[in-house]
């Protein structure tokens, strides 16, 4: 090119035009690249045919060109944060009262997106642990980890006002309801498949259908790879604007138990039958059923709006084992501390035996202590099975998003490896949270 005309070598023509592109995005984002283009060319830094070839280079074609709000007819976030102190006291020989503040963090984004698609994402604290996202206080203050704890895709081509169904993959809020946690802990997140159809057989009468298929662990250099698969019923019901109910039942089953071993997933929990090695004794085929049943006044004392009272009864009994193989919860809550000025009063017994269900999925806080250790396991104090006791909570609303709680936890083993020792366990929560 001929400099005296302001014209430069190709090779800076180019360098000097994707430099501009790339300042444009950061400094001038409402200026479109066409427009950029055009100023490069009165200032001869480009010639008309320069420009063109480069809106040819930059521009995709039409076939692929979607704007994001397209797509996404909704973003929701939601979000919470927990404060908590921790407090285990113990009878057990040699035990030390152990305190901890804790705290748990999570953030979510929901995509519902065209043509019935959804996408959700959740960050959480926490570790390897599958059924915990609590993190404390330790160690000079030192960062804390995050997780991903959902990531997962969910198609609902069924939604007539009569059918809903959906099929959703990935890492996924448990689909699974469930009054207590003797199934599954509530922090629970499985990763896999699930499938659900719901039918609504008359006004205020539903039945739903899910189903289940879990991945538990990918071992490499083997075909035994542990699953867990299994089904849900439900029956739920609105009798009228005062008394509503549901009745479910389920089954779930863990295929190649004996490949989750201590060494292989997080060991979390325990009180299931294990030989020295760790690996699992009894196989797990579990048959599952509750029952619900709600009140609501018109009002309730020192309570703002409605008043609920709600009754429940569950149990499981695992097909897999001869022995120690039944659990069961039953409890009651008094109002529902959802919104401000309202409070809730509960109370759960929980009877888990040794190998009733797998000890690595039930609820984390629910546990004691064990002074002698079970083959493969551990002494101290842990959540799992072969566990019974109560459990109360009270929790009151300051605001719509602002409650405080206190959470008490008496326990013991049911069948006592060292019996001349106590194992009587008492839990404390005092704790405060946010959400949005």
């Amino acid at each position: 090119m001929n400099r005296k005309s302001g014209a430069l070598p190709g090779w800076r023509t180019r360098l000097l035009a994707s430099a501009a592109v790339v300042v444009s995005g950061l400094t001038l984002l409402a200026q479109s690249n066409d427009a950029l283009l055009d100023k490069l060319v009165q200032k001869g830094i480009l010639t008309r045919k320069e420009a063109d070839e480069l809106r040819l280079e930059e521009t995709p074609p039409p076939s692929s060109r979607m704007s994001l709000a397209q797509w996404v007819e909704k973003v929701s976030f939601s979000g919470d944060l927990r404060v908590r102190l921790d407090s285990i006291h113990s009878a057990a020989p040699g035990f030390v009262v152990r305190d901890r503040y804790r705290f748990r963090a999570r953030f979510g984004v929901t995509l519902d997106l065209a043509q019935d698609l959804e996408i959700g994402l959740r960050l959480t604290t926490g570790d390897d642990n599958p059924i915990s996202q609590n993190v404390t206080f330790a160690d000079n203050a030192s960062k804390k980890e995050v997780r991903l704890n959902e990531a997962y895709l969910k198609y609902t081509p069924l939604h007539d006002g009569v059918w809903t169904g959906y099929v959703e993959a990935g890492k996924m809020r448990n689909p699974v309801e469930f009054p207590s946690s003797i199934l599954y802990d509530r922090d629970y997140t499985p990763e896999g498949f699930a499938q659900s159809l719901t039918r609504e057989v008359a006004p205020g009468q539903d039945l739903n259908l899910v189903l289940a298929q879990y991945v538990l662990d990918e071992i490499g250099g083997s075909n035994r790879n542990p699953w867990m698969f299994g089904g849900e019923l439900r029956w739920d019901s609105e009798w009228s604007d005062r008394v509503t109910s549901s009745l479910g039942a389920a089954g779930f089953t863990i295929m190649n138990p004996d490949s989750l071993t201590v060494d292989r997933v997080p060991y979390v929990g325990q009180g299931n039958s294990r030989t020295p090695g760790g690996v699992l004794i009894e196989d797990y085929d579990i048959v599952y059923g509750e029952a619900e049943w709600t009140y609501t006044f018109d009002s309730g004392p020192l309570y703002s709006g409605r008043f609920p009272v709600y009754l429940f009864g569950n149990a499981l009994y695992n097909l897999g084992a001869a022995e120690e193989n039944l659990g069961y919860g039953l409890g009651f809550r008094v109002g529902r501390a959802r919104r401000a000025r309202q409070w809730e009063l509960a109370y759960v017994w929980t009877h888990l035996e040794a190998d009733a269900w797998w000890d690595q999925v039930v609820e984390s806080d629910f546990g004691a202590v064990w002074s002698a250790a079970p083959p493969a396991g551990r002494t101290g104090y842990f959540s799992g099975t072969n566990i019974e006791g109560h459990w109360i909570r009270g929790t009151y609303a300051i605001f719509d998003q602002w409650s405080v709680s206190v959470a008490c936890f008496v326990t013991s083993l049911i069948d006592n490896p060292m019996p001349e020792a106590a194992t009587d366990t008492t839990r404390l929560f005092v704790e405060t949270s946010l959400h949005y």
